[in-house]
């Protein structure tokens, strides 16, 4: 949990108490003199919203420029679990109005044996406070059936003037999106009416997901000439890593909100998981490296998300620009928690007040640790799970300096698992069962970076970092991830002078220019081409792209260009006499950034029939939803040493996935030590090993 210390606070009226009135069965109105709402006890919806600021009052549901789906803010739950009937329980609702704030609820029951999922939905105000706070609570009980939850937001329809700019247009302003992103990130929305407008006879075309091309609309009317120059937009363009986030928010001429989360400790899948931006504050997803939350049968379980909330601010002789407005959002951190401490039905619910809570103190020797600290990540999860799987649990992260030193505070008592890596050294540490109570634990332990070999290794591609953000169309000019949809680049055509693979010579090839940041093994043209331009004759886009080798290719292997499957990668390397007598083993280890395919097949000079298919743990998709990096997978493929060629000859090793592979970083080693798990103590990576006397493959480890 982050503490911010707050260099100014905001001026607000005068504390007021906050009211209550109940006017119908589906309209309850709140104040705390200066935010007026009313919520619907029945959806939890909030129907109407108004924020007084500097004497000023701003209608965030104006009926002449509405919400799009006529209210405000609302929870939006994706359930993936098993209820055929559609039946739901009874909503109820209930409040608690005392000590300056106010409660509100609406819980949807269970009911055992057909909606085993009780869910219950808070807003929360207090006296002078420009925010509405928010949490929710899953539970499952001894009578629930197996089930599983998928994504969760809060979103916020705020009405098109609330916050436009002069132009029409509003600004969503991020910052310290991703490790390569630490800076301020703004992006220009157009105003609704003015893209209503554009798009009205045109809507686009849908071409995956969540994404849509409009090219041949009057968005994209300057992409003129055939090729890949096309205009796509998708929300995963806004998305932010979960460890860097303190707030994002849009910004108008007057007024801005803010999504603000005091902790993390609630969200899932650790310091890497990715969220999206824009209008909600998402804390759960299947997506970009995470997993849906699964209950047993006859689990007894509660889950609680939050609290979080959206803090509403404004222009005036003090906060005069975007950032300063940022400042204002993060710097209310401090006293959100303080009120926490004291809120009553949320300490009912499980929170726990900061005074009985505990500490970790961990000191990990290793010689991996880099010198600057961001990179040196200790994570706190769920015990006995990967921390990319945590879900279930608290979750907490700091950053240990070079001796591998790390204090986090405000740890809820429970037992974890810690786990530490360093970005650019390989594998990671983990210890289980430590158990946190409300004082300080201390935690010891030594990581070894995983080197196979006493020798550095043969050739290195790319860095271990956890991201494929290095490798071309990774990153842009400065260094910063690009976040486009799969298609803004013409992946195919990169790779045409050695007809769809990467041909990568260690000592020769650059990897940020040669290898592309993600391996596919089909052609997909209909994800990125469409129907060209603003043809109507259903002509497919491919048709004026498709680069002369897919069509020969498809025909050679009998089917069309939509279906030609790309041939292997390759990387070309030679040995030294010297390097050969470094051992009886050949180990390549590969890092995935993430993987949308169900096997990657690795062989060494094809020298036999055979080769190492392996199957990753948990796929991703950050492909295709803007992103370089889910959920990584490791493994170590070792060969005989005999299979390599002569000193000073060419070797060959060949990569082909199933589907889609996203390469964190790869590393040949030749050592005389095995690298199975069980002979190196270190459980975290798959092991592959081609045993040539059988003709057979293995694949086995522990738990990550």
């Amino acid at each position: 949990m982050a503490c911010f210390t707050a260099a100014w606070a905001w001026a607000t009226p005068s504390a007021q108490a906050v009211t209550l009135t109940q006017v119908s069965s589906t309209e309850w109105d709140a104040n705390n003199g200066i935010i007026s709402l009313s919520m619907n006890p029945q959806t939890f919806n909030i129907t109407a919203l108004k924020v007084t600021l500097n004497g000023t009052t701003t209608d965030w549901m104006d009926a002449s420029y509405p919400s799009p789906f006529g209210h405000a803010i609302m929870f939006y739950d994706l359930y993936s679990y098993n209820n055929p009937s559609g039946i739901r329980g009874t909503t109820t609702s209930g409040y608690h109005l005392a000590g300056g704030y106010l409660d509100m609820w609406v819980d949807k029951p269970h009911i055992p044996g057909t909606d085993p999922l009780d869910v219950e939905n808070h807003w929360v105000i207090r006296d002078g406070d420009p925010s509405i706070h928010f949490y929710q609570v899953l539970r499952h009980t001894a009578a629930d059936a197996a089930t599983d939850f998928g994504a969760a937001t809060v979103n916020f329809y705020p009405s098109a003037n609330a916050i436009s700019r002069t132009d029409g247009s509003s600004l969503l302003y991020m910052k310290n999106t991703g490790p390569n992103n630490m800076t301020v990130i703004n992006e220009t929305f157009p105003s609704t009416s003015f893209t209503a407008s554009l798009l009205a006879s045109n809507p686009g075309r849908q071409v995956q997901a969540e994404t849509v091309d409009y090219t041949s609309t009057a968005l994209g009317t300057h992409l003129s000439s055939p090729g890949l120059n096309r205009e796509f937009i998708t929300k995963y363009n806004y998305s932010t890593y979960e460890q860097y986030r303190m707030a994002h928010g849009f910004v108008g001429s007057q007024n801005a909100f803010w999504w603000v989360a005091p902790s993390h400790e609630t969200f899932m899948g650790g310091p890497t998981k990715q969220f999206l931006t824009g209008i909600q504050l998402e804390y759960q997803s299947a997506h970009l490296g995470g997993q849906n939350i699964t209950f047993a049968a006859g689990e007894v379980s509660t889950r609680m998300y939050g609290p979080y909330y959206i803090r509403f601010n404004a222009f005036d002789s003090t906060h005069t620009t975007a950032d300063s407005l940022y400042d204002d959002a993060t710097n209310s951190v401090a006293s959100s928690l303080s009120f926490y401490d004291s809120e009553g039905i949320l300490l009912a619910n499980g929170y726990r007040a900061l005074a009985n809570r505990g500490s970790v103190q961990a000191t990990i020797a290793s010689t991996g640790w880099s010198s600057t600290t961001s990179k040196n990540v200790v994570v706190l999860s769920d015990n006995n799970t990967y921390m990319q799987e945590s879900a279930k649990g608290y979750q907490y992260w700091g950053y240990a300096d070079s001796t591998g030193h790390v204090t986090i505070p405000n740890v809820m008592p429970g037992t974890y698992r810690l786990t530490a890596y360093s970005l650019g050294t390989w594998g990671l540490y983990h210890i289980d069962n430590v158990a946190v109570g409300t004082t300080t634990k201390t935690v010891t332990g030594t990581f070894a970076p995983r080197n196979f070999s006493t020798q550095a290794p043969i050739w290195n591609i790319g860095w271990p970092d956890r991201s494929a953000w290095e490798f071309l169309h990774g990153h842009d000019s400065a260094g910063h991830d690009i976040r486009n949809y799969l298609g803004a680049n013409n992946y195919w055509q990169d790779l045409a002078a050695n007809s769809g693979k990467v041909v990568y010579t260690v000592g020769t090839s650059a990897f940020q220019s040669v290898w592309p940041f993600t391996q596919f093994k089909s052609f997909y043209p209909n994800l990125y081409a469409g129907v060209y331009g603003g043809s109507t004759s259903g002509i497919n886009g491919y048709d004026y792209i498709t680069p002369a080798y897919v069509i020969t290719g498809a025909a050679t292997q009998g089917t069309t260009p939509a279906k030609f499957s790309g041939p292997p990668w390759e990387v070309h390397f030679k040995t030294t006499a010297a390097q050969l007598a470094q051992g009886s083993y050949v180990l390549v280890s590969i890092n995935l950034a993430a993987n949308d395919t169900s096997s990657l097949q690795v062989r060494l000079n094809g020298k036999h029939k055979g080769s190492l298919l392996w199957y990753p743990r948990l796929g991703s998709d950050p492909e295709q939803r803007s992103g370089v990096a889910g959920y990584n997978n490791y493994a170590v493929f070792q060969f005989n040493t005999a299979d390599l060629n002569a000193a000073g000859t060419d070797n060959v090793l060949t990569l082909w996935g199933s589907g889609s592979c996203m390469y964190d970083a790869l590393k040949l080693e030749i050592g005389s030590t095995s690298a199975d798990p069980a002979v190196k103590g270190w459980p975290e990576y798959d092991w592959l090993y081609y045993n040539s006397s059988d003709a057979s493959t293995s694949q086995s480890a522990s738990a990550p």
